[in-house]
């Protein structure tokens, strides 16, 4: 919607709230969003499925955008209890599920007779407001540092040519060899320029030994990335 120069309050006034929940809120796309909504009311909730619906909700304003990571949550307003343990957020309480279909545990264990479960997802609380920064999948340890590829993809959709991109671990019998990135562009811009970019944001062993760029993404069932289609390229 964003790339229609039409979307705005002038033709969209009744349009009062946009709310985001189930993926990552990037910064750009709501410092855009205010750009044409400067009174649009923006919330960012989480909460996975295994919890029914949505755990944790804040309203986003303006102030927030000088931030690296958009909060998720606002820790007084939760629909059940949430902790981080080992960097990793866990959510307990009556909304979340006891488990899966067929008796596969997953994430989920009881504390006390309460339902509980390890999202997965990488976290952290501060100022009593929940950060989610990507998933524990999608972390790898590569010469001896611990790297969120998801990080490394933020830094590369901030760039104005990017329209997308995915970042995957190049592996060799388990042992990450490397870093490889897939980007979408819209305009002519080169592997040997991104890098440049990149190296004035990130610290090298970040920078991704490979650069690819697509015209367009493989896309899954399910309307998202599809990274198996990628490491077939």
């Amino acid at each position: 919607m964003l790339i229609n120069p039409d979307f705005n309050s002038n033709n969209y006034p009744n349009l009062e709230c946009i709310y985001f929940c189930g993926e990552l809120l990037d910064i750009n796309t709501v410092k855009k969003l205010f750009n044409v909504f400067p009174n649009i009311k923006i919330i960012n909730a989480y909460g996975p499925t295994e919890a029914t619906s949505a755990v944790s909700a804040i309203n986003i304003t303006k102030d927030m955008l000088n931030n690296k990571i958009l909060p998720v949550g606002d820790m007084n307003n939760n629909a059940c209890d949430i902790e981080i343990i080992d960097g990793e957020i866990v959510i307990k309480g009556a909304s979340v599920f006891s488990g899966y279909l067929g008796d596969v545990i997953g994430g989920f264990y009881k504390e006390d007779n309460i339902n509980c479960f390890k999202t997965g997802d990488i976290g952290y609380i501060k100022d009593n407001l929940l950060y989610c920064g990507g998933r524990l999948d999608n972390q790898i340890k590569y010469k001896g540092y611990r790297i969120e590829l998801s990080e490394i993809e933020y830094y590369l959709n901030t760039f104005d040519k990017v329209i997308d991109s995915c970042c995957l671990a190049v592996k060799d019998n388990g042992i990450v060899k490397g870093i490889k990135a897939y980007v979408q562009v819209s305009k002519d811009i080169d592997e040997i320029k991104i890098k440049e970019k990149l190296k004035s944001l990130l610290p090298n062993y970040m920078i991704p030994k490979t650069i690819v760029i697509l015209n367009k993404f493989p896309i899954n069932k399910n309307g998202k990335i599809d990274r198996e289609a990628l490491v077939r390229l």
